[in-house]
């Protein structure tokens, strides 16, 4: 895992991590996505994929979404979209209602 700028320029609020080395369903992960979500909130925190590099074996595009949509058990089906869905739409297109 490789963190990102957390404080760059007018993308203060914007944290990239990479995963390299853990291998699907990921579930070593929750916690840190528990600490994350923790620190920052669901309008600070989104879902992205790193295609097509995860689509080479054993990964898939459904193994790192599957944490997201089924094993977090600390986020509300609102905090979900936000997640998979709004957050992205309103830092990228700035035209969504949440």
């Amino acid at each position: 895992m490789q963190p990102g700028n957390t404080k760059a320029g007018p993308h203060q609020d914007l944290c990239v991590l990479r995963i390299q080395k853990t291998q699907p369903p990921y579930l070593d992960l929750v916690p840190m996505i528990k600490r994350l979500f923790d620190a920052f909130g669901p309008d600070r925190l989104m879902w992205a994929s790193d295609c097509p590099y995860q689509l080479t074996a054993p990964s898939t595009y459904a193994a790192p979404i599957a944490i997201v949509r089924h094993r977090l058990d600390f986020v509300s089906a609102d905090d979900r979209r936000k997640l998979l869905r709004t957050t992205a739409e309103s830092k990228f297109f700035f035209t969504v209602k949440k």
